[in-house]
């Protein structure tokens, strides 16, 4: 897909390449995906581990201290943002990946455009409250996204326009 090889170019070429000039030996970029293009992965040094296929995803992202999800172009909320975020995962992404939901830069997610704010994001993330603090804030909002009584508002409002009256009334 175009926006992922797109993505992970950045990170590989740019992002961990700038991070570890920076701050070496300090962060560990883990590529995952099976469909990494062969000259891509050639590419892969450094902080860079390539990790392919995951097994057991649950267990990979138990392990995660921050998710770096660059968004370039494509629509919505991909879930390769939406999950960290969900399970309290500091993330930097891109504003345009947010789509429209409610997470906000520097409270539950950090936002970057370019490859020095990338940066820039990833080196904040240093410090141990700042990921806490994101973490919290963004397990909150998703909670209140993703409660039941969120979703049931959600059905009645969409029963509401289709019949013109709640769901309890078709009962």
């Amino acid at each position: 897909v175009s926006h992922n090889r797109e993505a992970l170019e950045f990170i590989i070429c740019e992002i961990a390449p700038a991070v570890e000039r920076e701050a070496p030996h300090t962060f560990i970029f883990h590529i995952t995906g099976n469909k990494v293009p062969a000259e891509l992965t050639q590419e892969i040094r450094g902080p860079i581990q390539y990790d392919g296929f995951v097994d057991d995803w649950e267990t990979f992202m138990s392990r995660m201290d921050i998710a770096l999800v660059p968004s370039l172009f494509g629509a919505g909320m991909q879930q390769k943002i939406f999950e960290p975020l969900v399970r309290g995962i500091p993330t930097v992404t891109s504003l345009r990946g947010l789509a429209d939901y409610p997470f906000q830069e520097g409270k539950q997610v950090l936002a970057a455009e370019t490859r020095d704010e990338f940066v820039e994001c990833l080196l904040r993330l240093r410090n141990t409250e700042l990921r806490k603090t994101l973490s919290r804030n963004a397990i909150a909002v998703s909670m209140w996204l993703f409660s039941q009584a969120k979703i049931d508002g959600i059905i009645n409002g969409g029963l509401d326009h289709i019949f013109g009256h709640r769901a309890e009334a078709l009962k």
